[in-house]
């Protein structure tokens, strides 16, 4: 008896750690099956859609370490390494970011972890070297999925606009990361100086303009004589005051005649004096045009040229393909 149990106790010492190692096993395949990929410390977790019991795995920092705001220049110690555009360099917007997360020196521990999460990397926003802002913050976008082993995970964004002029040529980018654990500090980086372009900033002139410039269109006797072709007629600026009812203005101007200078220069009208808009309305492109008396002032060419002269200068505007004439609500009959 003495000699068999000697011979038990090995043998039960054994069974004990196979089972162990059976369960160990279990669970891990468990646990490999449920979430396909393990998350690295730092890195966001990977969205399993086919696991319905997925949940986020905590990156929260370990006891007794602590994450704090990083300030860097140009990547010395984050994680984010922006590539384009590189600083002290003239920039203008919109402008095109790129660059990378290294994510090899986060698990490394070799730089500051930047957090990344459902395809993105946090956001930035451009400040004057008075720390005011002077973009809305874009989203940094992660381009493809990250996956063990990979060493760098490339970002892009496009900052579209500034919101306001900068107070000097200098600018800043400021870039903060994804907090992906609660209670979690997101890291940070500014990368400056950068030379803005110079801010477009608006025409005096155009600034207190309240007058547009439109045409109109009359014959010319000098350029046609004897004016073999009346439906052949030359543009002549006008400036009005600004105004969204620029067709009706345009046509009080035309049937108000050449200048006295024009005159002089052979310009001249087929339309007779007098002539009154009673309406004007441009639906789907055609204008309605709606006059107090007949336009011509008398023969076939000048049924032919005014009616020229009143499409000419209608169809000027873009919104304006064609035109329909009537007198007092009646359409004329010899109307081209």
């Amino acid at each position: 008896m003495k000699t068999l149990n000697k011979g038990f106790a090995p043998i039960a010492v054994i069974l004990i750690i196979v089972a162990v190692l059976a369960v160990g096993g279990g669970l891990y395949y468990s646990y490999s099956k449920n979430n396909h990929r393990p998350v690295e410390e730092g890195m966001a977790p990977i969205y399993n859609p086919d696991n319905e019991n997925y949940q986020p795995v905590n990156t929260a920092p370990k006891p007794n370490t602590q994450v704090t705001n990083t300030t860097t220049q140009n990547g010395a110690n984050s994680c984010l390494v922006i590539t384009s555009p590189t600083i002290n360099h003239t920039v203008s917007f919109p402008l095109a970011i790129t660059g990378y997360i290294n994510t090899a020196g986060a698990v490394a521990g070799t730089c500051t972890k930047w957090g990344a999460f459902e395809g993105t990397a946090g956001d930035v926003v451009v400040k004057d070297t008075n720390g005011n802002a002077k973009s809305v913050a874009v989203k940094i976008k992660t381009i493809g999925d990250y996956s063990v082993g990979m060493q760098h995970w490339p970002i892009t964004l496009t900052i579209p606009s500034l919101t306001s002029s900068p107070t000097t040529s200098q600018i800043a980018l400021h870039f903060t990361g994804d907090a992906q654990a609660d209670g979690e500090i997101a890291a940070t980086k500014v990368l400056t100086p950068f030379t803005v372009t110079p801010w477009p900033q608006p025409n005096p002139t155009q600034q207190q303009s309240s007058t547009m410039n439109i045409k109109v269109y009359f014959y010319n006797a000098v350029s046609d004589p004897g004016l073999p072709d009346c439906r052949i007629n030359y543009s002549v600026n006008r400036t009005i005051p600004q105004t969204s009812a620029v067709a009706r203005a345009s046509l009080e101007k035309l049937f108000a005649g050449p200048t006295a200078a024009e005159s002089t220069a052979g310009y001249g009208s087929f339309i007779q004096q007098g002539v009154v808009i009673n309406s004007l309305t441009i639906i789907n492109g055609v204008a309605h045009l709606d006059i107090s008396k007949e336009p011509s002032t008398g023969g076939s060419c000048g049924v032919t040229g005014s009616s020229m002269q009143i499409k000419n200068t209608l169809l000027q505007f873009p919104t304006i393909q064609s035109y329909e004439l009537t007198v007092n609500g009646q359409v004329l009959p010899n109307d081209i």
